[in-house]
């Protein structure tokens, strides 16, 4: 059984922006290692870079903008690791973005994403308001296939939710809910701790 737990908008990007140097990020930008809660550590990408770039595409797509709204970026992290919690086949590896920006024409356009690519699709996963930080519950949304919207982040988690939950994490909040009825949803531990700080 497979559960949607976020929106997929199939993107056809430039070659240009997706290929060519500077597509992994520089050593000298904020980065985080490897651990247990982010098993391949996290990177900021560097300005310009398609890695950068295609998580600003995302996001504008999500909210209908074009290619000429640019976006001040406060903080960007690009992490890899397993699929969200909530889907149970197929277990791809994902790539992961968190993006804080604000458009620089209109600064009340603004937020926190965590946007997401596989190799069936891309598209916003989460989005949190502008200025925020944290994962409480009730703080971040998340889209489902016909468009309503789910918490992400719902503590606590308990043995009985399944395999994929544990609240171990090392950031505030937990990807399931607690209740009987309850369906696991949000990134996985694996790289819930590539989030930690922001």
């Amino acid at each position: 059984m497979m559960r949607s737990t976020f929106s997929i908008v199939i993107v056809s990007l430039s070659t240009a922006a997706c290929a060519g140097a500077g597509s992994e990020p520089s050593a000298t930008l904020p980065q985080g290692p490897a651990s247990p809660t982010c098993i391949n550590g996290w990177a900021t990408p560097d300005p310009g870079s398609a890695l950068r770039t295609v998580a600003i595409d995302m996001i504008r797509m999500s909210l209908g903008l074009s290619q000429s709204d640019t976006f001040v970026v406060d903080q960007m992290r690009y992490f890899r690791g397993p699929e969200d919690v909530g889907i149970i086949a197929p277990r791809r590896d994902v790539e992961r973005w968190y993006v804080e920006a604000r458009l620089r024409t209109d600064p009340s356009v603004a937020g926190r994403w965590i946007v997401r690519r596989t190799d069936v699709g891309e598209g916003v996963a989460y989005q949190a308001p502008y200025g925020t930080t944290g994962y409480e519950p009730g703080l971040w949304t998340g889209e489902e296939g016909e468009g309503a919207e789910y918490e992400p982040f719902n503590p606590p988690c308990t043995a009985a939710h399944g395999p994929y939950c544990t609240c171990d994490w090392g950031v505030s909040g937990c990807s399931c809910a607690d209740s009987a009825s309850a369906i696991c949803t949000g990134p996985p531990p694996e790289v819930m701790g590539c989030l930690a700080g922001t």
